[in-house]
């Protein structure tokens, strides 16, 4: 499969945009916000159904990335992890 991935930044500030993505021709491309903080930690904000997801990534060094999120689901209880992921070998 194939997904497209588009992002639009803010004419206003260009550490903020939207992030368009389809994966399925046919489908409905989903849209999610995005801003890069001044850590440089990613932060994409999504909402689907009722569902929230907001995601942070960053790099703790050149070969180890971090990466949180909390889904939160109406009436009911958040789910959140933690990813650490450390690159093998040279890029």
């Amino acid at each position: 499969g194939t997904t497209v991935l588009v992002s639009v930044a803010n004419a206003k500030d260009p550490h903020q945009g939207t992030l368009l993505r389809q994966s399925t021709p046919g489908d409905i491309a989903t849209t999610a916000c995005y801003m890069i903080e001044q850590t440089e930690t990613l932060v994409v904000m999504s909402e689907q159904d009722g569902l929230e997801l907001e995601e942070r990534l960053w790099f703790a060094s050149p070969k180890l990335r971090l990466r949180n999120s909390i889904l939160k689901r109406p009436n009911t209880f958040n789910t959140t992890s933690f990813f650490s992921e450390i690159r093998v070998g040279d890029a």
